[in-house]
């Protein structure tokens, strides 16, 4: 009978140890999944941002363009101004 009582007693103690590690080891990887979602949710926050930037990176080249074709054409007009301005001097 004491037999049994120790194989008893010591299935119970590795029944508890291995509750413990088990619960240990759903501890680590519910932290690393918390940890994963953050990373996640980081790296969808810059790629929300990056596409704003690229949005705005492309509304300045637009403007840009714009602005040296009103540039162009204000130094075409101007060149014709000055030669119409110079016939008349002669």
């Amino acid at each position: 009978m004491p037999t049994v009582g120790i194989a008893i007693v010591a299935l119970l103690l590795g029944v508890g140890a291995a509750y413990l590690v088990w619960g240990a080891g759903a501890q680590r990887l519910e932290s690393e999944l918390g940890q994963a979602k953050a990373r996640l949710a980081e790296a969808q926050q810059a790629a929300v941002r990056e596409g704003a930037v690229a949005t705005k990176v492309q509304e300045l080249e637009a403007q840009i363009k714009s602005a040296a074709e009103a540039l162009k054409t204000e130094q075409e007009a101007r060149a014709k101004l000055e030669a119409v301005a110079a016939k008349q001097k002669k």
